[in-house]
């Protein structure tokens, strides 16, 4: 076996198993650019309103989501490597019940407040009265899909813990 064709069943290891999150980015990217796009046509200050409301959204998911999900990440591919596959399925639908748990209550609250909590953090640029109706309305939209988010986030988590790592 020449050093070339192994490099090339890695490369085509790496291509395979990276297929479905380089897929998840490629729409996840087109999406953010195609929403710009889209509220760059929609008037003054809508732009900048999803970004704040945006940014905002993002910080439950950085500050509990992620940790979590890190976590259970470490506890699978534990489970898994042991053959244990019934305390792996324990771990799962105990992390499943954790972001329901965690991540519906913030979801609902960054729904019902979100006027209050854009208000708090930003201040409305001068001559912009609606700015911060249009950011809160916005928050309210994304922290719908607080829960979907976190659960994407977990089930990539375990499917990285079940990938088979030749080091």
């Amino acid at each position: 076996i020449s050093p070339l064709s192994v490099r090339y069943k890695e490369l085509i290891w790496f291509f395979k198993s990276s297929t479905t999150y380089f897929g998840a980015n490629c729409v996840s990217n087109f999406t953010v650019t195609y929403v710009d796009y889209i509220a760059s046509g929609l008037g003054v200050g809508v732009l900048s309103a999803l970004t704040y409301a945006q940014r905002v959204f993002i910080l439950p998911v950085a500050i509990i989501v992620n940790p979590l999900m890190e976590i259970a990440r470490s506890k699978i591919s534990i489970e898994r490597s042991k053959g244990n596959y019934s305390a792996v399925i324990a771990f799962y639908n105990m992390y499943m019940n954790t972001v329901i748990r965690i991540v519906l209550p913030v979801s609902f609250f960054m729904a019902m407040f979100s006027f209050e909590i854009i208000n708090g953090l930003f201040a409305s640029p001068p001559g912009e009265a609606d700015f911060l109706e249009k950011s809160s309305k916005s928050l309210q939209i994304y922290s719908l899909s607080l829960v979907f988010v976190s659960y994407f986030i977990l089930n990539g988590r375990v499917a990285e813990s079940f990938e088979k790592l030749n080091i």
